[in-house]
């Protein structure tokens, strides 16, 4: 996610806000840094084992939870689930319309 903020931002299209669904790992270390002069909003579900809550002054974490169909936990769902979370899409609407 990083890697393409900053392609982005190469190629000078300006980035508002940095949406993160539950990656990368471990920002400069797998990934690029996340970049400290932009906002950056991570979305961060416990059960996913891919997913980690970010520090920073411009970072806020939201974390989600991300339930298979009987209510249960697993981690493929928790991972997959950002995209079909209600509460993900319409804080994403909102950063977007701002």
């Amino acid at each position: 996610m990083n890697n393409v903020a900053n392609g982005l931002r190469a190629r000078g299209i300006p980035l508002d806000n940095l949406i993160m669904l539950g990656t990368p790992l471990f920002p400069g270390t797998l990934n690029a840094s996340m970049p400290s002069d932009v906002p950056i909003t991570n979305f961060d579900d416990r059960f996913d084992p891919l997913s980690t809550t970010k520090h920073g002054p411009n970072v806020t974490n939201i974390p989600v939870m991300n339930r298979r169909a009987d209510g249960g936990f697993d981690a493929l769902t928790s991972h997959s689930g950002y995209i079909m979370n209600d509460a993900v899409i319409n804080t994403i609407k909102t950063i977007i319309t701002k």
